[in-house]
């Protein structure tokens, strides 16, 4: 039981390991994945953050990214032990959380996959906070203008709305007051950029790049070569083992932790709507989809007494990502 045996482990080799993965991750990166997000481009603030760190050369790019990858594992680590979800003292997730990002590479260590996951996981945060109920407009209004930034970088980003309002029916809020307060927080920076817009003589060609973008946008996914089909299988079959785990043991929990166990569950299945519905631009999405999935496989591996089945799925994980990375 290799799993269960590093969720055990001390901080220190951990934190190791996690640093032979990032080395990993930084001078034999992943290529080629299949994923092809030039339609975005028409986006302005897609195209900004896009190409923000080429100057930088070839190394720093993704070493910054990674940094602030790791760094987004960790502030998603705390919120998970905070809310009792898995033991303290510890970054287990996060080692996990690094593991699947090989299968996915850094996505070019562009700041759009970065920049999503930060605004969503706020979103998520507020959201989770709402179980103490306090300052509830506030953060449902931090929420949905996390979520509505998204939208204005990859307008898929709007599948998270769900996740607020799923949040509503989680928490049992049925007031209009937070439902109402949450479309005014999605539409706020609409209303803010378009003006900033206006003013600079901008939002004629904003206007243009959506009007291409939604012309040309099409669910057409290429072909994956079989090393990355593989891949994506065996992560597939972690979810598949993980979540059925994850929800049955929601129900043995005291109330507050069973919401929040659900938000992170609606978290998941809202971001891979998003993901799905983003045809060729689906990487994008991986680094925020990978954080629920990291918190699933942990949960299952540190509370359930046999991880056997995730050691071995973890082991070919980690042949096929050698594989890929070894070009075959």
């Amino acid at each position: 039981m290799i799993l269960k045996k590093l969720s055990q482990s001390g901080i220190f080799l951990q934190a190791g390991i996690i640093l032979l993965l990032l080395l990993l991750q930084l001078y034999f990166p992943i290529s080629g994945m299949g994923f092809d997000f030039t339609l975005f481009d028409h986006l302005s603030l897609f195209h900004s953050l896009n190409s923000a760190l080429q100057p930088l050369g070839l190394f720093w790019p993704g070493a910054m990214a990674i940094a602030i990858l790791v760094l987004i594992g960790l502030l998603y680590n705390q919120m998970v032990i905070k809310s009792d979800l898995l033991p303290k003292q510890s970054i287990f997730i996060v080692l996990i959380y690094c593991l699947l990002l090989l299968a996915g590479g850094v996505l070019s260590y562009s700041l759009v996959p970065i920049s999503l996951t930060l605004l969503l996981l706020v979103s998520l945060y507020s959201i989770s906070g709402l179980v103490s109920g306090q300052q509830a407009y506030v953060k449902v209004m931090n929420a949905a203008i996390g979520i509505s930034i998204a939208t204005l970088i990859v307008p898929q980003a709007v599948f998270f709305m769900l996740f607020i309002w799923l949040g509503f029916f989680t928490l049992r809020i049925g007031a209009w007051r937070e439902w109402a307060i949450s479309l005014i927080g999605f539409v706020t920076p609409y209303f803010y950029y378009g003006v900033f817009l206006f003013l600079t003589d901008g939002l004629t060609e904003v206007l243009y790049g959506y009007q291409l973008f939604f012309e040309g946008f099409r669910l057409n996914y290429s072909g994956f070569g079989f090393p990355e089909l593989a891949a994506f299988s065996v992560l597939l079959l972690l979810v598949l083992f993980s979540i059925p785990s994850f929800l049955s043991d929601a129900g043995e929990r005291i109330i507050s932790i069973r919401k929040k166990m659900w938000l992170h569950f609606h978290f998941f299945w809202t971001g891979l709507l998003a993901l799905i519905f983003s045809a060729q631009g689906a990487g994008v999405w991986m680094p925020v989809i990978l954080l629920p999935i990291a918190l699933m496989i942990a949960h299952n591996v540190v509370f359930k007494r046999k991880s056997w089945a995730m050691d071995v799925l973890m082991i070919v994980l980690i042949g096929l990502i050698i594989g890929l990375k070894a070009g075959l």
